[in-house]
């Protein structure tokens, strides 16, 4: 090849320009005297348009690419974009949060039969409606008073009302659709257009984020739009083996062989065909052409302040660059969840079939919530009185005890509810008491649990009410640091160790201890003093000494740490216990399983969050409403027990006989049936993740 060169004059040496239909001569080597100076002079004054093209193989114009020593033509356009060149390339958002040249709804891309479709994307009109190419600026945005000072609003009422008319245009041609076709993809990007756009209608933001999440809108839209008109039409269009008009308000494609060629040229989609120089030989091409470079105004290619990180360095038509972008659509609002980097198979480990109350293998594993190198607690648990009997240490100790003395600490059964008599319990909700205590644990050793938040059991059955105020000051003194921590990241901590966190103020100073609790200790001041010095260095370390502490917040603090492990526990164990995660298989790539799996465990933390009653992911649940399964009102609790269902159907272990009634039967009027119901829900739940944990769940509870 390196010995093969083509002029511009080469390309179009086989066009024919005498006006007959005679077929043009055609010669391998381009002879230089067949073109002289005059001959050129007279094809520019007496120049014709362009004739039409029958063959895929040959050009309504074509351009020479030296740096590859390939040849582009295009049967079907009269200009040439240009292609991607080089072997690999960095996908990242530019100013207006698409990909530049990379980003299919801006610029052709290489055609890829897992993405037959992008050749379909509409191109934005150079008149008439723009809607779906819209660039936001700040005039495009409102402001409330407090939002103006931070320069954060939400899209203008007079953009997002046109929005919204194109996306109900298209909904009743997806639903036709799928009514007679079955499609991943389409569900996927309604999804991502639902969310996009309340987040830009209804949530204020930067103009940095809005301009995303509009972008996401489009993208949507003009995808599924490609889609439709793909499958209904260019796709039997392009087997018909015969050529259709172009279509050129379409974006095109490059191709590299004639199979690609020849199915978007009889789709009437814009084809652009590259060939090595070696390939140029009868093809008949009627004009040479600059190409067009991808730069402003046709795309935005500025880099975005502050910058979007890559995204991945891939070929410019591959499966991974594709589903790169359709995975950064999935996950353009998802924050990064306090939780998620703990859902991992390992974090517990356990022997227990779920469902089934049988042991059946060890298994221990270790998860990134052991990255921090602490202790797990040993958890207490009431011991039987044949037990006791059988230690004649324990029982020679306990005589010894003289009454008074350094009182024994009061072991609140882990197994068991809050004590009602305690002014700090939260409300409880019926369908959950007792859920706990109903779980056949015989034979099965309890593991320490790991929590994001101190489990609230440990504000009850302390000696004296002082620690008990103790304690909760301490909590809602580190709570604000620990959460910001707890939201960049921080691992789970043991039951031991958030022991020795709210009891900081009687730690004493290190001495060097080698024993387990004097460990523990010593990392639980380093966490304290690490987090608070972290987030605000003129915070005092200790809070207020206090002996009492008032009910009504108690209750509320401790009511936000049940709702905060409720979530961390059932997201948790959705991870490991989900029989409905795709699988690999021999029908879809690797790249493609990615991002089916991304779509669907956006869809379990959708699933989670209406089980909380919250529109997105968040850490603490709001401080004074009853949201979720923790709602009061039956239609709003029977909502969120709808959407634990489909999270819990597709764990395993036998269902009741009534599993399925709450959704084959529509129990909004109908309360005393669905508490029966919520009652099957939350006892297959607590077994459920005393299966996975060996330890028992912790439960919602109300204000």
């Amino acid at each position: 090849m390196s010995g093969v060169n083509l002029s511009p004059e080469d390309l179009v040496r086989n066009y024919q320009t005498s006006g007959n239909d005679a077929p043009p001569k055609i010669r391998n080597t381009p002879l230089v005297d067949e073109l002289p100076s005059v001959q050129k002079l007279v094809k520019k004054l007496k120049s014709k348009p362009p004739e039409p093209v029958r063959n895929f193989d040959d050009g309504l114009c074509g351009a020479l690419l030296p740096q590859t020593q390939q040849f582009v033509a295009s049967p079907n356009c009269d200009f040439i974009p240009q292609p991607p060149l080089g072997s690999t390339r960095d996908l990242y958002r530019r100013i207006d949060a698409r990909y530049a040249s990379d980003d299919p709804i801006c610029w052709p891309q290489p055609y890829n039969v897992n993405y037959p479709f992008l050749a379909a994307i509409p191109k934005r009109p150079e008149n008439g409606d723009c809607t779906m190419w819209l660039n936001l600026t700040e005039s495009d945005m409102e402001f409330t008073e407090q939002g103006a000072q931070r320069r954060e609003g939400v899209l203008k009422k007079e953009h997002a009302e046109k929005i919204r008319q194109k996306l109900e245009l298209q909904e009743p041609q997806i639903k036709t659709f799928l009514e007679q076709n079955s499609s991943s993809l389409l569900p996927e990007l309604q999804e991502n257009i639902r969310l996009c756009f309340n987040h830009i209608s209804r949530v204020s933001s930067s103009l940095y984020d809005l301009q995303r999440g509009l972008t996401e809108v489009q993208r949507g839209w003009l995808m599924i739009q490609a889609y439709l008109d793909f499958k209904r039409d260019f796709s039997r269009r392009g087997l018909a083996g015969k050529p259709s008009p172009v279509d050129p308000t379409r974006m095109g494609c490059f191709v590299w062989n004639d199979r690609d060629a020849g199915l978007c040229f009889s789709a009437g989609l814009p084809v652009w065909y590259i060939r090595p120089y070696t390939a140029f030989d009868r093809q008949v091409i009627q004009q040479v052409v600059e190409v067009k470079l991808p730069i402003a105004p046709l795309i935005e290619t500025a880099p975005a302040d502050p910058p979007y990180p890559p995204l991945l360095t891939s070929q410019a038509g591959s499966d991974q660059k594709f589903g790169a972008i359709r995975r950064a659509s999935i996950n353009c609002f998802e924050h990064t969840h306090a939780f998620q980097n703990d859902h991992l198979p390992g974090s517990y480990s356990s022997s227990f079939v779920l469902g089934q109350s049988r042991v059946v293998a060890p298994a221990y594993s270790i998860s990134s919530a052991t990255l921090i190198q602490t202790p797990l607690n040993t958890v207490s648990v009431p011991t039987s009185s044949k037990n006791i009997a059988k230690s004649k240490h324990n029982r020679n100790e306990v005589r010894s005890r003289k009454p008074g003395a350094n009182p024994p600490k009061n072991q609140r059964d882990i197994f068991g509810d809050f004590p009602p008599e305690s002014p700090f319990s939260p409300a409880a909700i019926r369908t959950w008491l007792g859920v706990n205590k109903l779980i056949a644990r015989e034979g099965i050793a309890l593991r320490p649990k790991v929590l994001p938040v101190p489990d609230p059991g440990l504000f009850f059955g302390l000696e004296t009410e002082a620690r008990q105020a103790t304690f909760l000051s301490m909590w809602r003194h580190f709570r604000p640091a620990w959460l910001r921590k707890l939201a960049a990241g921080a691992s789970p901590l043991s039951v031991d160790m958030w022991r020795k966190i709210l009891a900081y103020p009687f730690l004493k100073a290190s001495q060097g201890g080698q024993s387990k609790q004097a460990q523990i200790a010593h990392e639980a001041r380093t966490i304290v003093e690490d987090v608070m010095k972290k987030y605000d260095p003129h915070t005092p370390l200790l809070p207020p000494a206090t002996q009492t502490f008032d009910a009504t917040e108690g209750r509320q603090l401790i009511r936000e740490l049940s709702i905060m492990n409720f979530q961390y526990e059932l997201s948790y164990v959705d991870s490991l216990a989900d029989r409905s995660k795709p699988i690999p298989s021999r029908n879809i790539s690797v790249d493609e399983l990615e991002t089916l799996t991304a779509s669907h465990r956006r869809g379990r933390r959708i699933l989670i969050n209406e089980v909380l009653g919250v529109h997105s992911a968040q850490l603490e649940p709001p401080p004074k409403e009853n949201r979720g399964v923790a709602a009061t009102e039956w239609k709003l609790r029977y909502v969120a027990l709808k959407s634990l269902w489909s999270l819990l159907d597709t764990w395993p272990g036998t269902k009741h006989v009534n599993w399925k009634r709450g959704i084959e039967m529509d129990l909004f009027k109908l309360e005393g049936v669905g508490r029966e119901w919520e009652r099957i829900l939350t006892e297959f739940y607590a077994r459920s993740v005393f299966g996975v944990l060996n330890s028992p769940a912790t439960l919602p509870h109300r204000i």
